[in-house]
């Protein structure tokens, strides 16, 4: 009786009537699980396809059989379309769970193992020979899941032990009910949320905060990965980056390499742009649920650890905004044809615009007066000669477009902070329109934008630029030799990357302004790396 209940066990799992096997439920978890039949993100496998197993969907038809086997009946057969069942000739029952087509081809792969010819019907093998057989399809099993996941997404191979360890603290969500199931989007705005957060060893770093969470940004709030700003109900220090509520989450979609907003904002900080935003990687789970890898960041924000101005006094944030328009948002327009939004403060008074148009108008006339004494005593001439190396050598093709900062603080208006290089150094279609074609080349010089042309005539502002390119060599070659940057990056973030990937893909495309990305995520980081290369060899070459 126990050969018999065996051989009719193995019929109904060959059938997909019964799982291969059967584990408890269970969530991705960025941690290696105990469970052989689940994959390495924590989910159920099974052959070919995922799906959920049958007693789950059919309890009373479950009863049914179980009922059947207990009764020692070896005679069912449930072989699909030609077998003899309780339906007629040439019909299927409401269990079948597979197609005739995938039901000839699990015969096959069954075959192969074998040699031998197999039959619908139970054969008399023993029970022994039926236990090797079930181990062996088992381990075919997870092979083939495996091969299948690393057919989908090419990062997912060659994988080791290292893929379950982490170096990135976990930030977790956790919203009301309506948005459990619901993707945000930026018209949503704020949401209530919980926030949490822990390092990989555990320690807690913020406990179940209160706060609210919206989608950030322009084009990339649009992309499947959304990029947050997080506001918590009270300020926090996180990893020593001063207190504030107001955080943001960079999803860097549209980088297959996950890595220029980092390198970008290193190399800021290495040219002494004044107070570039603080950062480091994290990983986000949204509702329980496994988001991907992130770069929590300050924003550009004022405040005694953001950007120290006092408002009051007459200091100001402003963004160039070339020709988007926002309501809510005030904009200041220039006599020589630029044009800035202002962000503190929001909604400045009549005074507070006249005043900002003093300074921008006086700085105008500076420039063209030809007196260098004149501009630099309008101007902090080391963060703007920074800000233009900054966005020089990576090729920002948003560098006084959007993104591209300037705030007045102690009587100078002074360049940055840095922000929004994602599609930077190189990570443009040349196919968009002009500027990014010209921005995505590593050859040419591009960021003699805004004022830049008329500074560039100055000797003085010329001779500032190449002694802090010649000074900081350095800090431009670490990006791309080995052992530099980009590297420690691939090291420090080798886990995190590849469960990143299996979630979004790095061979898609995400904007028609991006590169289309090369198809694996080592030839990504090559090209990045490459045209780092290149670009610092040219601007050497152009004796800047």
């Amino acid at each position: 009786k126990q050969v018999k209940l065996q051989k009719i066990l193995k019929l109904l799992k060959l059938q997909r009537i019964l799982p291969l096997r059967n584990p408890p439920r269970m969530r991705y978890l960025p941690r290696k699980t105990n469970h052989k039949n689940h994959d390495k993100r924590g989910k159920r496998t099974m052959k070919q396809r995922h799906f959920t197993p049958f007693y789950y969907k059919k309890p009373v038809l479950s009863i049914f059989l179980t009922l059947t086997l207990l009764c020692g009946i070896s005679t069912v057969s449930l072989a699909g379309p030609g077998s003899a069942s309780p339906y007629g000739q040439n019909k299927t029952g409401p269990w079948t769970a597979m197609t005739e087509a995938e039901t000839a081809e699990e015969r096959e792969d069954q075959e192969t193992e074998t040699g031998e010819e197999m039959s619908p019907e139970v054969s008399d093998e023993t029970s022994d020979t039926e236990t090797e057989e079930t181990s062996a399809r088992n381990k075919k099993d997870e092979a083939s899941s495996q091969d299948a996941e690393s057919e989908d997404d090419p990062t997912a191979s060659n994988e080791d032990d290292s893929f379950y360890e982490t170096h990135a603290p976990l930030i977790s969500v956790t919203t009301s009910s309506a948005y459990k199931k619901r993707v945000l989007q930026k018209e949503d705005d704020y949401i209530t949320a919980v926030i949490s957060m822990e390092d990989p060893d555990g320690s807690v770093l913020l406990k179940k905060a209160d706060g609210k969470i919206k989608v950030r940004g322009n084009s990339t709030a649009l992309a499947p990965k959304k990029p947050y700003t997080i506001k918590l109900g009270e300020k926090a220090d996180l990893f020593g980056f001063g207190s504030a509520k107001k955080w943001v989450l960079l999803a860097d979609c549209f980088d297959p390499t996950r890595m220029r907003s980092t390198l970008a904002l290193d190399l800021a900080a290495a040219l002494g742009l004044p107070y570039t935003p603080q950062h480091t990687m994290v990983e986000l789970t949204w509702n329980g649920e496994y988001a991907g890898l992130y770069t929590l960041t300050e924003g550009i924000d004022v405040g005694k650890d953001r950007i120290p101005l006092d408002i009051e006094a007459g200091d100001f944030l402003l963004e160039y905004e070339k020709d988007r328009e926002e309501s809510g948002v005030t904009y200041i327009d220039t006599s020589d044809g630029l044009r800035f939004a202002f962000k503190e403060p929001e909604t400045p008074d009549e005074e507070q615009l006249e005043h900002v148009s003093d300074v921008l108008e006086g700085l105008s006339e500076a420039l063209e007066s030809g007196s260098w004494a004149e501009v630099a005593a309008r101007i902090d001439v080391p963060s703007f000669a920074a800000y233009y190396l900054l966005n020089e050598y990576l090729g920002n093709a948003d560098f006084f477009v959007s993104s591209t900062y300037f705030f007045f603080k102690d009587g100078k208006l002074c360049a940055g902070p840095a922000w929004d290089y994602d599609m930077a150094a190189g990570n443009l279609s040349t196919e968009i329109d002009d500027n990014y074609a010209v921005h995505a080349s590593p050859l040419g010089l591009h960021s003699s934008l805004g004022w830049y042309p008329v500074l560039m005539g100055y000797p003085q502002f010329r001779s500032a630029v190449h002694s802090l390119f010649t000074e900081k060599g350095s800090a431009f070659a670490d990006l791309y030799k080995e052992g530099g940057a980009i590297d420690r990056f691939e090291e420090a973030y080798r886990a995190e990357l590849i469960r990143d990937a299996r979630l979004w893909p790095v061979s898609r495309s995400y904007d028609n302004g991006q590169r289309k990305p090369d198809p694996t995520r080592e030839e990504n980081v090559s090209y990045l790396r490459e045209w780092l290369r290149e670009r610092y060899a040219f601007l050497i070459s152009a004796g800047l």
